[in-house]
């Protein structure tokens, strides 16, 4: 009767550990989200924009590439390109990837700033989410801490489902501030 009773403890054991394994974390929206933020908080923008949904990336540089003002080469676009991306000729985008023109952007947004952005940190903690059909809204605290003012909010970032995963969309008010 004992050896009965501890077979089905295994067993009980062994789908449990299936189950689980089946149902990771690793490919939940929220998991997608946090590593997403936590390649970015340590500079490692080539693995966060992994976690970006390809559509996304592909939109944002043909919404820029394909914006009146590049081909003018005028002023604003060019001041666009330098501050956001650290590219001084409009032509300079051609030659890169959509994940490269990203991660551009994450690196340029992402390095030391002086007067009152200067110390700048942000750090983003995951707290749930709600699934709607193909996209998924996660809330999470962020923290950004500069040398000035400290500030903590509640936000959400909009996923998308792609293949067996979730990939992150770029905000409409980034995608606004980031085309010429």
């Amino acid at each position: 009767m004992e050896a009965y009773n501890l077979k089905k403890i295994l067993v009980v054991i062994i789908l449990t550990f299936n189950s689980n394994t089946l149902l990771s974390d690793d490919v939940s929206p929220e998991a997608i989200a946090q590593s997403y933020f936590s390649h970015i908080e340590n500079k490692e923008f080539k693995n966060s924009v992994k976690f970006v949904h390809p559509d996304e990336l592909n939109e944002l540089k043909e919404s820029v590439l394909n914006s009146k003002d590049i081909p003018n080469k005028n002023e604003a676009a060019e001041s666009i390109l330098h501050n956001f991306y650290n590219i001084s000729k409009p032509e300079d985008l051609l030659n890169l990837s959509n994940e490269e023109y990203y991660i551009k952007y994450l690196e340029n947004q992402n390095t030391p700033r002086t007067g009152m952005y200067s110390g700048y940190v942000s750090k983003n903690k995951v707290i749930g989410s709600v699934i709607e059909g193909n996209f998924a809204y996660v809330a999470y605290r962020n923290r950004v801490f500069t040398d000035i003012v400290s500030t903590e909010t509640i936000e959400l970032i909009k996923l998308k489902r792609y293949k067996d995963s979730w990939g992150t969309i770029i905000p409409k008010l980034t995608k606004i501030l980031l085309t010429p």
